[in-house]
């Protein structure tokens, strides 16, 4: 599987899960998810995920 067949393969399964959910990034599920990925880029940038202070 090359890089564009996984990004198509993701992006058809985001739009199928788009469509099923109806308004998507109004949803619960997507609010944690973008919650989350802020949390982890403010761990990672403290360095507290890669366990740097010892």
């Amino acid at each position: 599987m090359t890089e564009q067949e996984a990004i198509l393969y993701f992006k058809g399964r985001i739009d199928s899960l788009v469509n099923l959910v109806g308004n998507y990034y109004d949803s619960d599920e997507y609010k944690a998810y973008m919650l989350a990925v802020k949390c982890i880029e403010k761990c990672s940038d403290k360095g507290e995920l890669r366990g740097e202070d010892g």
